[in-house]
């Protein structure tokens, strides 16, 4: 029965290209699919994309009600266009191509949205490339879905790193401020899993929204200056936090019981970083390791050596993937080498940023 669910998505779209402006439908002799249960039906209407999904709507009633079945709603740009649809010419935000295509994105996702009849959303997945414009809409949609129960929350809005606007000098604007205080009082939330991609994240100190975290991905993230600092104090559920090339990190201590990974990648934090975590048992860490004033994790299979003498003896040392903005940026590794009198292999890979300036 799957099988042919599946094998009916086709002919659902064939029929929606019928619908006209004014909602007519071109005439059947059989309508097959509309005999099918609603769970058959439901699973079809995941395999639409979205833009398709939204002409559905004009069929019947019946087809409303079957979006609210969908729990796990997700808006990307092959979702809402299909895989085979041409991708605009993002080099520039005022392109034509690129403004209608984020008009028809909007309306996709505005079409689905006041349309949706559910009382429960377990997750809320939006992906975008860069240049979205309005971010009044993001907030808007945010804002339909948040108080239906929602436990995941991913906004992904991709295209530029942070490296890359700093090259580029494109910040303020170009960053989508993520509007914590749509988000349900701390009794009523749900949240559980909050990811993050090019945004600014600037939550008061005693801000304490993000109460049930367990898990916190941040990507190309501006966060406040206090936010790292109430982190583990206002999140006493939090078992994984990865932060990946976040800027303007304050003082990172890591005193929590309950994480268990704990990913830092490429992050500006000129403050020491100190971990007291019992029941860390994954931890990867690629910076300065000199910022590393205090690591205690017992439970992590692969520890950092605790002082340079236990390298005394080491043979053979290899790092990778130091990411340095400025030849001075290197220097803590002499420290190893000084560390390792015995050393007779030494590999560093870094990254080719570096030589853009020596």
């Amino acid at each position: 029965m799957i099988a042919e669910a599946i094998n009916c998505v086709l002919l659902v779209s064939l029929n929606i290209n019928g619908i006209g402006e004014a909602g007519h439908v071109e005439a059947r002799k059989e309508d097959r699919i509309s005999q099918l249960p609603d769970r058959i039906l439901s699973i079809i209407l995941s395999r639409l994309p979205m833009k398709d999904l939204v002409k559905t709507s004009a069929l019947s009633n019946r087809w409303k009600h079957l979006w609210a079945l969908r729990t796990n709603l997700n808006f990307d740009v092959d979702g809402i266009f299909g895989t085979n649809h041409a991708r605009p010419d993002c080099s520039s935000k005022h392109s034509k191509h690129y403004e209608e295509f984020k008009l028809e994105f909007a309306r996709c996702v505005d079409g689905f949205l006041q349309n949706f009849q559910g009382t429960k959303v377990i997750s809320f997945k939006l992906h975008f490339l860069k240049y979205l414009g309005d971010t009044s809409n993001i907030n808007r949609w945010i804002s339909s879905v948040i108080g239906l129960g929602i436990e995941e929350l991913e906004l992904i809005l991709s295209g530029m790193t942070l490296f890359s606007y700093y090259h580029h000098g494109l910040l303020g604007d170009e960053y989508y401020s993520f509007p914590y205080w749509l988000l349900p009082h701390p009794s009523d939330s749900r949240l559980k899993h909050l990811h993050l991609r090019t945004c600014v994240l600037k939550p008061p100190a005693d801000f304490i929204g993000f109460n049930k975290l367990i898990t916190l991905q941040l990507h190309d993230v501006f966060l406040g200056e206090e936010f790292l600092a109430s982190l583990f104090s206002n999140c006493l559920l939090l078992q994984g936090l990865m932060l990946i090339r976040c800027k303007h990190m304050s003082l990172l201590k890591v005193f929590r019981t309950s994480l268990q990974n704990l990913v830092l990648l490429d992050c500006s934090n000129p403050s020491p970083v100190k971990v007291i975590a019992v029941n860390l048992t994954d931890f990867k860490y690629r910076g300065d390791i000199m910022k590393i004033t205090v690591f205690v994790a017992p439970c992590l299979e692969k520890r950092l050596p605790q002082s340079m003498d236990s390298l005394r003896n080491l043979k053979q040392l290899e790092l990778f993937y130091i990411r340095a903005s400025k030849v001075e940026d290197l220097l803590w590794v002499l420290t190893y080498l000084n560390a390792c009198p015995l050393l007779e292999k030494f590999d560093i890979t870094v990254s080719c940023y570096i030589f853009r300036q020596i």
